[in-house]
């Protein structure tokens, strides 16, 4: 049986996941999964549905 300090250990690491995972450019639109373009200020947007990064974070 898991026990409360296995779940923590857990959710620990899942979180240091998540921001491991947030710190990363992304490859592809998290929205739909095409690949992202650079624009002409390094950000990167998406074609199909316009979302782009850094400005549509999610973190």
């Amino acid at each position: 049986m898991v026990m409360g300090e296995d779940l923590l250990a857990i959710y620990a690491e899942a979180a240091d996941e998540r921001r491991a995972e947030q710190a990363q450019r992304p490859a592809a639109c998290p929205n739909d999964g095409t690949p992202l373009e650079a624009g002409p200020r390094g950000e990167l947007h998406c074609r199909f549905d316009g979302w782009r990064w850094p400005d549509n974070r999610t973190d």
